[in-house]
């Protein structure tokens, strides 16, 4: 879905207008027929090539530049939610100190984002100005858009102009948070367990908490020397158990995840879909309850490995590696 290398802007294009070919037909088609009915005919035909010639290379050698002032900017990055209408703005700047009439803006949307509407006209307007494009999120993903195309007519109306400008705008469609955060919400207060959560301990903790005094049931292995020959009495260390779990999520993105399968409303989406869904659902509780949450996707290798960590900036390493992920044609190597 990303491409390897970054458009730079294009020379103007020239494309005849629907004047252009309305002059054609009304002036040289009828020039045509003079040779048969004067003797001069030819002459008056050439006349009428020469005046149909001279008038479309000037309109086209002074509007050829009106596009080259123009500059486009956009956002960087944009997270969008599965199926839910979005909008990105573009920023356009021009440089020209006479803009054309109307511009027209357009987007090559790549597959996975459905435009609900890819080009937009605007009248000339002082620049800079803003215009937003809307679009929806079909499939999931992470998408790059890095070229925004614009259009006008010339002077006289007889070309259309088309130039393409760079751009570069990563777009992150994920799933509907909202919904799988309620639904974690509903499964977390139904628990019958009455707020209790298993905890592996192992040992006797590794944070330590405080000095107390020797009872005959510590272990000498606690004992902390220079404290006890600091007060002259036996002095042991005791320590917190560690509580903070770290819990690891694996997701199979080979080739069995890309089975369609049905949700409880009648929705089909893959099996890799509803791993992803649960693996949202996962990191949430598992946030909640005060663990580390760590993440680990596969196929046929290894894709990504996320250490059990929290914070937002594990989020985000989270949103790149599961959100963009997708059934790979492979046999899974456990």
């Amino acid at each position: 879905m990303t491409g390897s290398l970054r458009p730079v802007s294009s020379p103007p294009a020239f494309w005849p207008s629907h004047r252009m070919l309305w002059l054609t037909a009304l002036l040289l088609i009828p020039a045509a027929a003079l040779p048969a009915a004067r003797a001069d005919g030819l002459l008056w035909l050439g006349a009428a090539v020469g005046a149909w010639a001279l008038i479309v290379t000037a309109d086209a050698l002074f509007t050829h530049h009106r596009l080259n002032g123009y500059s486009v900017q956009a956002e960087p990055q944009l997270r969008a939610e599965l199926d839910k209408e979005q909008l990105l703005a573009l920023d356009v700047i021009c440089r020209e100190s006479r803009p054309p009439r109307a511009l027209r803006i357009a987007l090559d949307f790549p597959v996975g984002l459905d435009p609900i509407e890819d080009d937009i006209l605007v009248a000339a307007a002082p620049t800079p100005f803003r215009v937003q494009m809307r679009f929806r999120g079909r499939i999931r993903g992470n998408y790059v858009l890095r070229c925004v195309y614009l259009g006008t007519t010339s002077r006289l109306g007889l070309w259309e102009l088309r130039r393409s400008s760079p751009i570069e705008t990563r777009i992150l469609v994920q799933p509907a948070l909202g919904n799988a955060v309620r639904e974690t919400v509903k499964l977390l207060a139904a628990r019958k367990h009455g707020g209790q959560r298993l905890i592996v301990r192992a040992g006797r903790g590794r944070d330590f908490d405080q000095l107390r005094e020797y009872v005959p049931s510590d272990s000498f292995a606690d004992i902390d020397w220079k404290a006890t020959a600091r007060r002259r009495t036996p002095i042991v260390r005791e320590y917190q158990v560690e509580r903070t779990q770290d819990i690891y999520v694996c997701v199979d993105a080979s080739r069995l995840s890309g089975r369609m399968t049905r949700r409880a409303h009648g929705e089909q989406v893959t099996v890799l879909d509803e791993f992803v869904r649960t693996a949202i659902m996962l990191e949430y509780a598992v946030t909640s309850a005060g663990d580390r949450f760590g993440l680990v996707t596969f196929s046929h290798r290894l894709h990504h490995f996320a250490k059990a960590t929290s914070g937002r900036a594990h989020d985000a390493l989270f949103r790149r590696a599961l959100y963009p992920l997708q059934p790979q044609m492979v046999a899974p190597a456990f």
